[in-house]
């Protein structure tokens, strides 16, 4: 007597019985019940979906430029890990653009900072539409900002002292905001209007570089450290969306 059988004789469900022969044969479920499976994991999904909405676009749009997501190749890099399209979030698309793309030093021009602020805004509209995966709820109010302070920023960080950009990784220095910028340029500390607050709210008086200085301001992000002199050790420069992110 084979399985199926024996368990009819020992009274069991034949709809269940049925079910599991199915599994054991490798056949699935006869009631189709793939909806309820997990998605397969494809590290490198965002990077599809990126190409997919170009092709879509192209065949669909007879004024789409496919040079105007070259930026979203940034984003395929950063999202590569992610294997499932539905685990991208708003607050991953946040963090790629006011942190990820200033700590890789990824982009190299004003023209690119602003490209991929478009980009983002089209790929957002298109996860929505196309897949309705909303992917902007934490980045759309945050990128008409960007559009101004992410080839700002970008700037800010071409003019960090070189020594101090190669030395810091992400893990040194603290989080600070910028509260004011001395417009005149301080001679010294103790005539400095540059000031920062701490992630525990205080506010401390620094003595920033004058070629930085120009590119900052009030509501910056920088992650640096206050040596004994007073001066502002930067190791790197973040728009003021940053302030949004969780903290680290």
């Amino acid at each position: 007597m084979d399985a199926f059988a024996e368990g009819r004789a020992a009274g069991g469900d034949a709809g269940e019985l049925v079910r599991t022969l199915r599994r054991d044969l490798g056949l699935g479920d006869e009631d189709g019940d793939e909806g309820d499976r997990p998605a397969p994991d494809f590290p490198g999904v965002v990077g599809a979906m990126i190409d997919e909405m170009a092709w879509e676009l192209g065949a669909t749009d007879p004024a789409f430029d496919a040079k105007s997501l070259a930026p979203l190749q940034h984003l395929a890099t950063f999202a590569k890990p992610i294997g499932v399209f539905e685990e991208l979030s708003g607050t991953d698309l946040l963090q790629f653009a006011t942190f990820w793309l200033q700590e890789k030093g990824a982009l190299t021009s004003d023209e690119e900072a602003v490209a991929l602020v478009h980009a983002l805004r089209r790929f957002c509209d298109w996860a929505l539409d196309a897949h309705e995966v909303d992917v902007g709820s934490e980045l759309l109010d945050a990128l008409d900002g960007l559009e101004t302070s992410l080839p700002r920023i970008r700037r800010a960080n071409d003019a960090l002292d070189p020594a101090a950009r190669e030395a810091g990784d992400e893990d040194v220095g603290e989080r600070l905001e910028i509260e004011s910028i001395d417009a005149e340029g301080a001679a010294s500390f103790e005539t400095s209007g540059d000031r920062v607050r701490t992630a525990a709210g205080d506010e401390l008086t620094v003595l920033f570089d004058g070629a930085l200085r120009e590119h900052l301001r009030p509501g910056d992000q920088i992650r640096g450290r206050v040596e004994l002199d007073g001066h502002a050790l930067v190791y790197r420069c973040y728009p003021p969306e940053a302030a949004a992110l969780p903290p680290r």
